[in-house]
């Protein structure tokens, strides 16, 4: 038997463990990195499987594994931990589990770590194979030894004083992962177009609500055909700011003498609120949630307004 994880019957490596592992006696698994969070996680799906008599656990020592996840797995699970460390642990980096039965083993092998992420959060890949010929199974236990030769037993690194300096590096070492994390996050809201062509594509559909606003000839209250000169001016540049994204922006931040007109004419896409809106623009990204909200809660001043288009 050979499985994709994700697959309609995989969501992840969480439910494919959770499936080969019924009725089990062993796991073995060699991983880069492990959490606490990653450990609670297999502690809850032990739980499920009295079968499984046997934990063996292999993973990178420092700097990223959180070496209390490695005493939970001792202590709590009852695992053999064993931890590849010193220069080996860079270039330590398997994510294999084995799981032995009477007469038969599984192999899952894939992207994913020992974590909540890894096991189901992130979007990882695995596989899974079942080999129950005996020279097969001898095969993947070789390719374990070789994966796993390096690695000393946690009892010998305990009191070490590599262990040591791994513990006084952690929290130092959390608070380097924060920073991280918030770069992470900062990059990836980031917009991935490219800007300036983004920025030419507002512009020309600035120009192009500019040109048919002029051409409905809109009625203004106080009488005669309403002239978008004020607009005009501001996508010109007339009023200091050339960027069309700082345009809009200060656009929507008010709601103009101009959106009144427009409001009453009932025509909701010649307003720059409409643009900001639809996620189909190249230039959607560049707009802040603010903004959205702002032009979202102002277009829902028109009683036909649709709301924002789906994302195509």
């Amino acid at each position: 038997m050979s499985e994709l994880v994700p697959s309609p019957d995989w969501d992840d490596a969480l439910s494919a463990l959770d499936r080969v592992m019924k009725d089990k006696r062993a796991i073995s698994a060699a991983v880069a990195f492990v959490s606490r969070t990653g450990v609670s996680a297999l502690s809850d799906l032990l739980k499920r499987h009295p079968s499984i008599e046997e934990i063996q656990i292999v993973a990178r020592g420092a700097p990223i594994t959180d070496p209390d996840a490695l005493l939970m797995l001792r202590d709590d699970l009852g695992a053999s931990v064993s931890v590849v460390t010193g220069a080996a642990a860079l270039s330590f980096h398997p994510k294999l589990w084995l799981i032995e039965g009477d007469k038969d083993l599984h192999v899952v092998s894939g992207s994913g770590n020992l974590t909540a992420g890894g096991l189901s959060g992130n979007r990882e890949q695995f596989e899974v194979v079942e080999v129950s010929d005996e020279k097969k199974i001898g095969e993947q236990w070789r390719r374990f030894g070789t994966l796993t030769a390096e690695a000393i037993t946690l009892e010998e690194l305990v009191g070490s004083i590599a262990w040591r300096e791994w513990r006084q590096q952690t929290q130092r070492r959390a608070w380097l992962a924060r920073e991280q994390a918030a770069l992470d996050q900062r990059l990836a809201s980031s917009p991935a177009k490219n800007m300036e062509q983004a920025k030419q594509a507002l512009e020309r559909d600035l120009w192009g609500i500019h040109d048919r606003t002029l051409r409905e000839k809109l009625p203004k209250p106080e009488g005669g055909t309403y002239n978008p000169s004020g607009f005009r001016l501001e996508i010109e540049g007339h009023r200091g700011a050339t960027d069309p994204v700082h345009v809009v922006g200060r656009l929507c931040r008010r709601q103009t003498k101009g959106f009144d007109v427009i409001k009453e004419s009932g025509l909701w896409d010649l307003t720059v609120e409409s643009l900001v809106v639809d996620p189909n623009k190249p230039y959607y990204e560049l707009f802040k949630g603010d903004i959205r909200d702002l032009s979202e809660a102002r277009l829902r001043q028109f009683p036909t307004w649709p709301g924002p288009p789906p994302k195509r």
